[in-house]
């Protein structure tokens, strides 16, 4: 598989495991993951339910599919997800996540 040729998205993420819970390929244990986002590019996470997820530095914006309100979380800030709705991640410029 080249990676290169993937989204940067896809590209970016730090870890196998990360990959398999992000693909539901039957990963047991949640390890710590996140990175760095800009405004053109975004992370889903398919079952968020009890993640916190942190804003590392910049904006973030939160949407859970199906739900009306979003979360914007600023450097700093962190929120726990009590939905198991896909979850996607974007950045407000350049910012830092981390869900753990």
């Amino acid at each position: 598989m080249n990676l290169a040729a993937m989204p940067r998205t896809i590209a970016a993420f730090e870890s196998a495991a990360w990959l398999a819970d992000l693909f539901g390929t039957g990963a047991t244990a949640r390890a710590a993951r996140g990175g760095r986002l800009d405004g053109s590019s975004c992370v889903h996470i398919d079952h968020p339910e009890g993640s916190r997820i942190t804003c590392t530095g910049g904006s973030l914006w939160l949407t859970f599919d199906g739900e009306p309100q979003d979360t914007v979380l600023e450097a700093g800030e962190s929120c726990t997800c009590t939905l198991n709705a896909p979850l996607t991640i974007s950045a407000f410029g350049e910012a830092g996540w981390r869900a753990d």
